[in-house]
């Protein structure tokens, strides 16, 4: 298919042209109709949308502690729920006993669960983070009492979900709800 010439590949272009206009038709009422009319008639914080809307640092850190908390949390609790896989690798010469990381995982992953849970309650903040910090303590706990050295499966499962958690912890609480918007 070759590029139109003539009448029709100006139609195209003065379609193609309206679209984006429609596009900024919304804007385009906002800014020079609702806004100064609003403004006019003393209700102007009711249209200020944008201000509703906008990512503080503070809701980006807290979303992201979140997400570090339920990712470590289900992998921790996934580990004790699933035979883990190194039990049949060469990473079994690392951990003392197999059996003996089922209850470290299980312990870790359940307080940073519940910690999730609790943690989206303003009230309940406080006692979800040191429960955040009672499930780092057990992984170190069981990083010196379950592993021989200090290899990849320990990294893994023990050493790199430990350090999320404590990078998380200060952050980590109930997403801020977003102001409600003007009904129409």
């Amino acid at each position: 298919m070759g590029v139109a010439h003539g009448p029709m590949a100006d139609l195209r272009g003065l379609s193609c042209a309206l679209n984006h206009l429609g596009s900024l038709a919304p804007w385009l009422v906002y800014r020079f109709v609702a806004r100064p009319r609003a403004s006019r008639l003393g209700i102007s914080s009711l249209l200020n949308v944008e201000s509703h809307m906008q990512d503080t640092p503070t809701r980006t850190r807290r979303h992201w502690a979140d997400v570090a908390v339920i990712l470590v949390g289900l992998g921790l609790f996934g580990l004790a729920v699933w035979f883990p896989p190194f039990t049949t690798t060469g990473g079994a010469g690392e951990v003392r006993t197999v059996h003996s990381l089922w209850p470290i995982y299980a312990t870790a992953g359940g307080l940073t669960l519940l910690a999730l849970f609790a943690g989206q309650r303003w009230q309940w903040r406080t006692f979800a983070r040191i429960l955040l910090i009672a499930a780092v303590v057990v992984l170190v706990v069981g990083l010196f009492t379950g592993f021989r050295e200090l290899g990849p499966t320990a990294w893994l499962t023990v050493i790199i979900p430990g350090i999320v958690l404590l990078v998380a912890i200060p952050f980590f609480g109930p997403m801020p709800r977003a102001a409600e918007s003007p009904r129409n």
